[in-house]
């Protein structure tokens, strides 16, 4: 005879694949109503109102009217130029560097740069590049005239210039551009008015 032959192993313990097919189905119908669920909620489907307010127990407060909104308060003026007028005489922090801001001085006291006029810039620009590019055209025939009026070793050390509103206080309403001829910043300061 042969020699014995090992005895028949037992049988493993197998799930049957009908079994681990219902398994992966259920899951798998888990995992699409739990998305379905959330697009539902995160697409706002759900036409929930708020949960109104509990009735109270207490009587109700006596509503009293919101306080009276206040006054617009107008926008700060970023540069103080919009009090200067045609004739006043200032000194500038960016030519005076002692400065802190805009001084106006009396024009036979050293100073930077004589108003030659104020413009009012038309409304609807919309950067602040293109308020100051309109400023200088505005400013510009004011300041040709004012220049050519000065005698000529004058005149050499003078370069135009404009004071004008940043774009907030433009669109707050602020359209006034401030005209000017100023020394050119290593010059001698002007000790008198201009012509």
């Amino acid at each position: 005879m042969s020699a014995e032959e090992p005895p028949a192993a037992s049988p493993s313990p197998r799930r049957s694949p009908g079994r681990r097919t219902a398994f992966v189905a259920a899951g798998v119908l888990v995992l699409l109503v739990v998305v379905a669920v959330l697009v539902v909620v995160l697409a706002g489907g759900g036409k929930h109102k708020a949960p109104a307010a509990a009735p109270s127990s207490s009587a109700p407060a006596p509503t009293t009217p919101p306080p009276p909104s206040p006054s617009p308060t107008p926008v700060p003026q970023t540069f103080p130029y919009v009090v200067l007028q045609a004739g006043d005489c200032v000194s500038d922090p960016s030519i005076t560097s002692s400065l802190k801001k805009v001084t106006k001085h009396d024009c036979h006291s050293p100073h930077d740069t004589q108003i030659t006029g104020l413009v009012q810039l038309p409304a609807g620009l919309k950067t602040a590049f293109d308020i100051n590019k309109q400023g200088r055209a505005l400013c510009k025939p004011i300041n040709d005239a004012a220049w050519h009026r000065q005698p000529a070793a004058l005149a050499d050390r003078l370069n135009e210039g404009i004071y004008f509103p940043d774009l907030k206080p433009y669109q707050a309403g602020t359209h006034t551009v401030t005209c000017m001829l100023e020394i050119g910043f290593r010059a001698s300061k002007l000790t008198a008015p201009l012509r």
